[in-house]
């Protein structure tokens, strides 16, 4: 939109189909959205010579200059008549989608559908290709295994499949030629996730955004009506469920894990200390290092199992957990008296003693060299303290931070103790690195190694803290 963006070719094509001038019943006949038929009428009819004419409204542009309050006002009616009647109708269909009532001939691939109220009949031709998907999903081989088993046996796509059995519906043309029309993981991952093949009747997957509008969006799954056998199902549901195990961690898009894997990205090889690789699979996960093949570089050529490290760090979060609550432990009770409020106490009596000695001093009692000489030995003994305060402090504070990191650590621990599984945030916040070196040593690097090494040793070494 906007007539200064068109470019003049177009402006001449346009000139020329719409000719000199447009007549129309009425503006609702050029279009429905006030927004749109506003911009037509004031700047790109007016651009290309377009001269507009609405009968039913008394309304021509050739007489009139621009649209005035009227027109306006109808235009806008019309909008709001488009959104009352596609607000009618959604309701209309939910009540039907409610109530399991079909409401459309489309079907998808594996069903045909010729009249609404006989609902979906099997295509027993597509049928089998769906079974066959289905079959070797259960056997746990993944998408992309599928694909290339389809390809290879010369199972024809959907579309490939519609054109030869004259039911296609989409577009005449498309990009590939016939025989280069293939499978891909994509393809076999929204039939496997089709709840359809097993009789169930799903609607409402599509609504627009804003109603009366083009713009479209998925509706999420547990806002969509479903009808359990609603039709003829194509496999068991059992075959469905076994399907989605082999599945359970792959999306449409990348196919990769809805899952978040806790070591992700902290797993790491104990030789050239990069991320380790996750493989994804039906029957376990596993992990290895990109750069194993890689000429001389001495990393591991094994893979190894994902759930086997998670619990390898389960079982160093939960041990570093157990040791950090015995620290604190130790801490706690081995405390040596606390001298910073006698110190403070004992500031406060000096401020106290120097005001006094400064009255003494105007009243007389104190001569000009007790008064200076005492008041030099006061500064003197509360710069000192004040020091020692400041030193005191500074400890506490650090202490503090000690004592903080080894109770987010014991926490980690018990949390892991309880939940009996890894999670992101606890690998996040716990840990630096894990380096796998072999499946005999893995090195877990703890985020506060720090401060738990400097309570080992306050513990060892300060008196009263052994036990």
């Amino acid at each position: 939109h906007g007539a200064r963006k068109l470019p003049w070719t177009f402006r001449k094509k346009f000139q020329n189909f719409f000719s000199s001038y447009l007549t129309q019943e009425d503006m609702s006949r050029l279009g429905r959205n006030y927004i749109e038929v506003g911009d037509y009428v004031e700047q790109i009819f007016p651009l290309l010579g377009i001269r507009l004419i609405a009968v039913n409204e008394n309304f021509d542009t050739g007489v009139s200059e621009g649209i005035d309050f009227s027109i306006a006002l109808q235009n806008l009616i019309n909008t709001l008549y488009v959104k009352d009647c596609a607000k009618k109708e959604r309701a209309a269909h939910r009540v039907k989608w409610s109530k399991g009532i079909l409401t459309s001939k489309r079907t998808p691939f594996g069903y045909v559908c010729d009249d609404i109220k006989e609902g979906w009949i099997i295509d027993e031709g597509a049928a089998e290709i769906i079974r066959l998907i289905f079959e070797e999903a259960a056997k746990g081989h993944a998408t992309s295994a599928i694909a290339e088993k389809l390809n290879h046996e010369g199972i024809p796509t959907p579309c490939a499949y519609l054109r030869g059995v004259g039911r296609w519906s989409g577009p005449k043309q498309t990009i590939a030629p016939e025989d280069k029309l293939l499978w891909n993981a994509s393809m076999v991952w929204r039939i496997l996730r089709n709840e359809s093949y097993m009789g169930t009747l799903v609607q409402g997957k599509q609504e627009t955004v804003i109603l009366g509008g083009r713009q479209i969006r998925n509706v999420p799954d547990k806002e969509l009506y479903k009808t359990e056998n609603a039709h003829e199902p194509i496999i068991s549901e059992e075959t469905f469920q076994q399907a989605q195990l082999a599945i359970r961690y792959q999306t449409q898009k990348g196919y990769r894990a809805e899952r978040k894997f806790a070591l992700k990205g902290i797993a790491r090889c104990g030789n050239c200390r990069r991320s380790m690789l996750i493989n994804y699979g039906a029957y376990g996960d596993t992990i290895h290092c990109g750069w194993r093949q890689v000429r001389k570089s001495g990393c591991s050529e094994e893979n190894y199992s994902y759930d086997w490290l998670e619990r390898v760090v389960l079982v160093s979060i939960q041990q570093m957990g157990s040791l950090c609550d015995g620290l604190l432990k130790k801490r706690e009770t081995g405390k040596v008296k606390n001298t910073l409020s006698a110190y403070r106490d004992r500031v406060k009596k000096i401020k106290a003693r120097k005001i006094r000695a400064y009255e003494e001093y105007a009243d007389g009692l104190l001569s000009r060299e007790q008064f200076i000489s005492e008041k030099d030995m006061l500064s003197a003994e509360l710069e000192e303290l004040e020091k020692k305060i400041a030193d005191i402090e500074a400890k506490e504070e650090h202490q503090k931070e000690v004592t903080d990191k080894l109770m987010l650590v014991k926490a980690a621990g018990q949390a892991a103790r309880e939940l009996q599984t890894l999670t992101r945030k606890m690998a996040t916040e716990m840990l630096k690195a894990v380096y796998v070196i072999d499946q005999e040593h893995v090195e877990v690097v703890f985020k506060f190694e720090d401060a738990i090494q400097e309570a080992i040793e306050e513990c060892e070494l300060e008196p009263g803290l052994n036990t």
